[in-house]
């Protein structure tokens, strides 16, 4: 099976999600789930805004620039732009599925491709601002991915599972954070010099 993970920002810069990505995806590999030259990363950045490609923790990754947007007149540009990456990195590494792990213009495409493509979607919501239909500012008006056929929405908490069941879908897996909170103390108050 090949596995093409399309996620908003990856190590080295930080991001909770992308460690446990790495981590699940590892783990895949050594347990012989799916073999390393199946496995492709594409991101995007914030603290890194550069194209390159690099490998970490034995993972395939190609970064790619514009790809987390201010509100501009110019979003329509960098959406196309990286439809356009998208598109041609699947049409190259022909995945089985792709996992979309965040929200960027980036995401978006291959949310957006990978349903012209009828390719298996799994979506992962891993903030509360989260919506698992990214799709393109004027596109939307005109053709919203259909969410409920071929898809998976992964959701991190029971307020992200209701807002999903809330538009319609039915297809989510609630997987919360993996977080140990019996291993923080609970702080009442915080001395001030």
């Amino acid at each position: 099976m090949k596995v093409l993970i399309v996620i908003s920002k990856f190590l080295p810069e930080y991001s909770g999600p992308s460690w446990r990505i790495c981590n699940l995806y590892k783990n895949f590999i050594v347990n012989n789930f799916v073999k390393k030259k199946n496995i492709l990363i594409l991101t995007g950045g914030e603290e890194f805004n550069s194209n390159k490609s690099y490998m970490i923790k034995n993972l395939f990754v190609k970064r790619f620039d514009d790809t987390n947007l201010s509100q501009n007149r110019w979003n329509l540009y960098f959406y196309y732009k990286n439809f356009l990456r998208i598109r041609k990195e699947i049409n190259a590494f022909r995945p089985d599925i792709i996992h979309v792990v965040g929200s960027n213009c980036l995401t978006a495409s291959a949310v957006v491709y990978s349903k012209i493509k009828k390719i298996p979607l799994c979506i992962e919501l891993v903030n509360s601002t989260s919506k698992p239909n990214q799709n393109f500012p004027i596109l939307k008006y005109f053709w919203k991915p259909n969410l409920n056929i071929n898809t998976k929405i992964i959701v991190i908490s029971k307020y992200l599972k209701k807002k999903c069941l809330s538009m319609g879908y039915k297809n989510i897996w609630y997987r919360p954070n993996p977080i140990n909170l019996k291993k923080f103390l609970k702080i009442k108050k915080i001395a001030r010099k």
